[in-house]
Formats: structure tokens, sequence, C-alpha cells
């Protein structure tokens, strides 16, 4: 039989594992973005005004993602309270079947928050970068060299 807690451990660390890998996709796929954003400057003149147009639209998107990093604060210190209240239910245990379920629920509880917020942050990071690559596409698209009549 499986510890308490060991298939929580586990599932944390398979979504882990599963967020760093779409982390990785999503900076590689902004570097791509990057790239062809650079690449496709006619002049130093073109890139400036590219340039003002992406901070443009990229900061209601980066207003955005710190009203989630505050949501994801308050979260989290709610959640802190919850585990010092569980912790220390745990150490007051009068009996050792009391203190076992203490200490399990008390550990499911600490990977249950690594999990959420594992995911929050994940969430955040990729809607902005999400944004950020969709702003640079339209961006680029819109400021497009003109091909020259011969």
């Amino acid at each position: 039989m499986q510890e308490p807690g060991v298939g929580n451990a586990r599932q944390g660390l398979k979504n882990y594992e599963q967020a760093l890998r779409t982390g990785l996709k999503l900076q590689e796929e902004a570097g791509k973005c990057w790239t062809k954003l650079l690449n496709q400057a006619a002049s130093p003149q073109d890139l400036q005004k590219q340039m003002a147009s992406m901070v443009n639209d990229m900061i209601p998107a980066t207003q955005k993602s710190m009203e989630g990093y505050l949501g994801l604060i308050e979260q989290n210190t709610r959640a802190s309270v919850d585990l010092v209240k569980k912790g220390l239910e745990a150490a007051q245990a009068t009996n050792y079947a009391e203190a076992q379920h203490k200490v399990t629920n008390f550990c499911e509880s600490t990977l249950n928050a690594l999990k959420a917020n594992s995911q929050a942050i994940f969430d955040i990071n990729a809607r902005r970068l999400i944004h950020g690559c969709l702003v640079k596409k339209a961006t680029a698209e819109n400021h497009e060299p003109k091909a020259h009549a011969a």
C-alpha cells in the first residue's frame, strides 16, 4: 500500500515537469517571434516604431500579470496561515494515531498548496508569453517592409 501523500507528490512532480516542458516551449516560441521581428525591420527607425507599438500594446498585459501576481500573493498568504494552523495542530496531538493523521493532512495540504501555486504561476506566465507573441506577431505584420516597385 502506498503511503498517504506519495500519490500527491508524484502527481505534483508530474505536473511540475509538464509545466516546465510547456514553459520551455513557450520560451522557444517567444524567441522565434523576437527573431522574426528583428529580421523584418527595414531600418532602425522602423524597428523603433515596431518596438514603441509593441510596448504600448504590452503595458495592459503587464498590468494584468501584476494583478495576477498580487492575487497569488494574497492566496499564498491565506494558504500559509492555514498550513501554520495545521502544523500547530499536528504538534499538539496527544496520541500517535491523531499525530499521524494530522501530519498526513498537513503534508497533503502542503503539496496541494505547492501544486496550486505552481499552476497559478505557470498560468500567469503562459498568458503573458502568449499575449506577447501575439502582439509581436501583429506588430511585425503591420510593419512589414514594403516591396519597392521596379
